[in-house]
Formats: C-alpha cells, structure tokens, sequence
C-alpha cells in the first residue's frame, strides 16, 4: 500500500481505526465530519479527519468521566478542579469549532444547492418554452394539412363533376 492509500481507509477500517461502530462512520458522513473520497460502494475516509475526531471523543468522554464522578467531583481540589475547568473548556471550544465547520459547510452546501436550484428551473422554463412554440407549430401545421385535404376534396368533387358532364 503506498503512502496515500494508507492516508484513507475504508469505512470498516475506519471503524477500526476511530474504535466506533461502523453506522457511527457512516452517520459521520452523512453529516459531514469527515472527509471523504469516492462513490457509495468505493468510499474512503480520510484517516486525519478521523484522527480530529477521535481526539474531540476522547476528551469527552474525559471531561464526562470527571463529571459523572460524583465522589470524586467533591473530593477535588482547587487546582484539580481548575485543570477539570481547563479540560471542559477545551472540549467546548474544539466542539464549537466543529459546530462552526459544520454550519460553514451547511451554508456553502445551501448556496451551492440554490444555484443548482435555479439551474433546473431555468432549464424547467426553456424546455416549457420550447414545448410551446412546438405545439404552436404542430397547431399550424394541423391547419395547414387540413386545408390541403379540404382542397383536395374539392377537388375531387370537381373532378367528378367536370367527369359527369363531360360523359
């Protein structure tokens, strides 16, 4: 395996990797948290995204064992206590910047999907434009034909005629 195949890993590897569930991969990319390659079927997940995440998982679940503690939580001392803080506040503001991504990339999606959006129904008004000058002409030329078969029946009546008297 060469250098950058090793860099994304399948979503059973990255499952491995992130020590999660598979579903918990590809719920990851539904919602955009990892960085991706490829089509459903041939998917490959970028291990640094998933080493960003697994970090932010870890101090989780630090700052909520510290917390879910009761016990200990009331035998901490004030610099304990203060480095519990610290580690809280890391886990907030990595989880914040995650957030701001996230909501960066909705944005960017959002107006991405506008202008597709925008470039359907344009397309949508040119094909019913289209539609109509076409029956415009089918109505045309259905008045048309029937006028030459008109003509011809005419025709052929004076045809018969002229016939019926020249006998």
């Amino acid at each position: 395996m060469t250098n950058n195949q090793d860099n994304w890993l399948t979503p059973t590897q990255a499952a491995e990797f992130a020590g999660v569930k598979i579903r918990t991969i590809y719920r990851w990319i539904e919602l955009n948290q990892v960085e991706t390659n490829g089509e459903k079927g041939n998917i490959r997940i970028a291990r640094s995204s998933l080493v960003e995440l697994k970090n932010a998982r870890n101090v989780r679940q630090t700052v909520s064992q510290v917390f879910d503690s009761n016990d200990n939580a009331q035998r901490t001392t004030p610099g304990e206590a203060k480095n519990t803080l610290a580690i809280q506040l890391m886990a907030l503001q990595n989880e914040r910047q995650q957030l701001q991504t996230q909501l960066q990339q909705a944005v960017e999606d959002r107006g991405e999907l506008r202008g597709e959006l925008r470039a359907v129904n344009h397309r949508i008004d040119t094909l019913q434009d289209q539609l109509r000058a076409s029956q415009g002409r089918e109505s045309v030329l259905t008045r048309l034909i029937i006028g030459l078969v008109a003509a011809l029946v005419i025709l052929a009546v004076i045809v018969a005629i002229v016939a019926v008297i020249i006998r």
